[in-house]
């Protein structure tokens, strides 16, 4: 993947594979904690062991990427596994695309 040099793709599997490795609390650079007491519940039930994962939630209830957490160690879900898996195939999509693509522009 790295040689490709996709930024934004390998970066967002990077964030999977870091989650699912050593566990952790992921957020985009523009999310604000408008209710911190929340977020402090959210983190310590992680940390207890009481969830192994969150993830973020739009107000039209689909699932977003921009605040993400693994409780650490937690092998428990499969989650980030499934999700790495998905980007290694996504992945493998994407350069048959282009490859398709840049035949096409030879012709």
């Amino acid at each position: 993947m790295a040689s490709q040099k996709n930024g934004a793709f390998l970066s967002d599997y990077f964030r999977w594979w870091v989650l699912r490795e050593y566990g952790g609390i992921y957020l985009d650079a523009d999310i604000e904690i408008v209710n911190g007491e929340k977020f402090n519940q959210v983190v310590e039930e992680l940390e207890q062991g009481q969830h192994h994962s969150f993830m973020g939630f739009s107000g039209n209830g689909l699932p977003t990427y921009d605040w993400i957490a693994e409780s650490v160690g937690s092998k428990k879900t499969l989650l980030y596994q499934c999700l790495c898996v998905v980007y290694m195939i996504i992945w493998d999509l994407y350069l048959i695309w282009i490859s398709i693509l840049l035949q096409l522009q030879i012709y």
